[in-house]
């Protein structure tokens, strides 16, 4: 088993995973510009709700944890249209990084 399905399954991911992703595209369009597309809707039906830890730490992320709530992440709102500018894409949040307990 790799390391990344190690944390993933750590965290209560499983193979076929699915939650709803209805409640946070309504409270992120009604706080915002936010429109989910079909690859952000798939990846939180199946990783949303997760936080993770054992993620290694790099010179960008001081946090090894991260925590797979498009809501933690929605006040980056500008950061996220610049990037997307920035890549040619639309992007939406996902999740931010979390404070590690262990």
């Amino acid at each position: 088993m790799s390391r990344t399905e190690q944390v993933l399954r750590r965290a209560g991911w499983r193979p076929g995973r699915s939650v709803p992703t209805a409640t946070w595209e309504s409270i992120l369009h009604d706080r915002g510009s936010f429109v989910a597309h079909d690859a952000a809707r798939r990846f939180l039906s199946e990783f949303g709700g997760l936080v993770t830890y054992g993620w290694p730490a790099d010179s960008i992320t001081t946090s090894a944890a991260i925590r797979f709530d498009p809501l933690v992440a929605e006040w980056q709102h500008e950061r996220l249209a610049e990037a997307g500018r920035d890549a040619g894409a639309r992007l939406y949040p996902v999740g931010a990084p979390a404070r590690s307990t262990s």
